[in-house]
């Protein structure tokens, strides 16, 4: 895809009214140039016809000449006077015409050395006596412009020193060449120094004037140099107003230069003078606003005192409402603190009620237990009593008898209940048991009947006792 110069210019350059504020400032020198000429202005690489409308507005003749179809297009469709041409041809072409004021808006800057060398030759032969060349280029004293926004270009060469650009321009036959730095409200407002009776303030300001000289630095420059004649006194002084922020760089002064300087010292010298009386009549003012000064300190400081009363009543009034909201505050815990002790005290009450009857209760239960505990004492002494007369009666033939007798009723019974499971008819093995059925003489059923009967009036004897 091919780099659209057109696309590019109107993205970075910025809009029509930004251009013009920015050319602007060049009028009042055309302006007093052109009431000693009667020859035409002509633009060279005009773009797209900005300052050729400033131009025609002011009531300056002038021309263009522009290689880009699109904007020589364009400039021509609004009337103005432009050739589409490159500019080396056109001054080939135009022998003979000579112009008041050759300007160059951002154009030597993309030539070579060779070609820049060429131009300035080419442009002084077609300036008339007394003519002008202004040409603006971007500053490489500003290090953002040196180092990164020059380059944003692609067709730029190389940057031009003021230096060297106002060398070349003497070299090639032209006088009294300036320099005017433009444009330096874009990088902000300058930075101030330091008074010298602060600690390091040679240091502080070494470094401001470094950045103001670099940093801050204005980001265009603009070279105005004059054919052969020297500039009128009303020219100097517009151009002086228009640099008054930049210092003069010159070539070593010359016969034909003298002049000029010397022009400009008298200048100077009227305008310290005005600036002298200015002066007074300034220092009458500060005097008078000093007398109002020390009024309004005075009334400033009554009113002072009355606003510290005022603070103080106020800081007062508020003390005092924050501790009868205190006070209040206080009263209302208070009497929460009433409720919740009358709260805990009945609560304590019922808990105290209650603990009495538990203790209460604690004790029938204890005695209960005591009671019982006597009769368990009783029934063990009863039963521990029936066992030593149990084994007295078993130590006996009659009790010795009755052991047998249970144990052999025992196993019957158990092999009884295993023969029932098997659905069979138990028979008797045991050497204890003779017969199939149990012994059941009459004899051992009485002496049975009375050991019962023993036990029983026992037991009765016992309980009675």
């Amino acid at each position: 895809m091919a780099f659209d110069y057109s696309e590019f210019e109107a993205y970075f350059r910025g809009s029509r009214e930004e251009v013009l504020r920015k050319q602007g400032s060049y009028l009042p020198f055309i302006q007093q140039l052109a009431i000693d000429h009667d020859h035409p202005v002509l633009d060279l690489a005009c773009g797209r016809g900005e300052w050729l409308e400033l131009l025609r507005e002011n009531g300056i003749p002038a021309e263009g000449v522009e290689l880009n179809h699109e904007f020589a297009a364009h400039c021509k469709g609004n009337g103005l006077i432009v050739e589409e041409a490159d500019l080396f041809d056109f001054f080939s072409r135009a022998e003979g015409k000579t112009y008041m004021l050759i300007t160059g808006f951002h154009i030597i800057e993309h030539l070579s050395f060779e070609q820049q060398q060429k131009f300035l030759e080419k442009a002084l032969e077609r300036l008339a006596p007394g003519g002008a060349l202004l040409l603006e280029t971007p500053n490489p004293e500003n290090t953002s412009v040196g180092c990164c926004n020059f380059y944003l270009d692609p067709t730029h060469v190389r940057p031009l020193p003021p230096l060297l650009l106002q060398f070349l321009t003497h070299q090639a036959g032209f006088s009294s060449p300036y320099i005017v730095r433009l444009n330096r409200f874009i990088v902000g407002t300058p930075l101030r120094l330091m008074p010298e009776s602060f600690p390091y303030a040679d240091i502080f300001n070494q470094l401001v004037r470094l950045i103001s000289s670099q940093l801050q630095q204005s980001p265009d420059y603009a070279l105005i140099a004059f054919n052969c004649h020297t500039p009128t006194d009303a020219a100097l002084s517009i151009l002086s107003k228009i640099n008054q922020e930049a210092e003069n760089y010159s070539p070593k002064a010359t016969s034909s230069d003298y002049q000029s300087n010397l022009l400009q010292q008298n200048e100077f010298c009227v305008l310290m003078k005005e600036r002298d009386e200015d002066l007074k009549k300034a220092l009458v003012k500060v005097r008078h606003f000093e007398d109002v000064l020390l009024d309004m300190k005075d009334k400033l400081s009554e009113a002072t005192s009355v606003q510290q009363r005022t603070a103080q009543q106020q800081q007062q009034c508020e003390e005092r409402y924050l501790s009868s909201l205190m006070l209040h505050e206080r009263d209302e815990k208070i009497k929460m603190a009433h409720e919740k002790i009358q709260q805990l005290e009945d609560i304590l009450f019922d808990t105290n009620k209650k603990l009495h009857d538990a203790t209460s209760a604690l004790q029938w239960t204890n005695e209960q237990l005591r009671q019982r505990e006597d009769e368990y004492q009783a029934a063990l002494m009863q039963l521990r009593e029936r066992e030593r007369e149990l084994k007295s009666v078993y130590k006996t033939a009659a009790g010795q008898f009755i052991l047998y007798y249970k144990s052999v009723k025992k196993k019957w019974k158990k092999k009884n209940n295993a023969a029932r499971e098997k659905h069979e008819v138990p028979h008797s093995t045991d050497q204890e048991v003779v017969h199939d059925k149990p012994i059941r003489s009459k004899s051992v059923e009485y002496v049975y009947m009375q050991l019962l009967n023993a036990r029983q009036r026992n037991r009765m004897k016992h309980h009675n006792t």
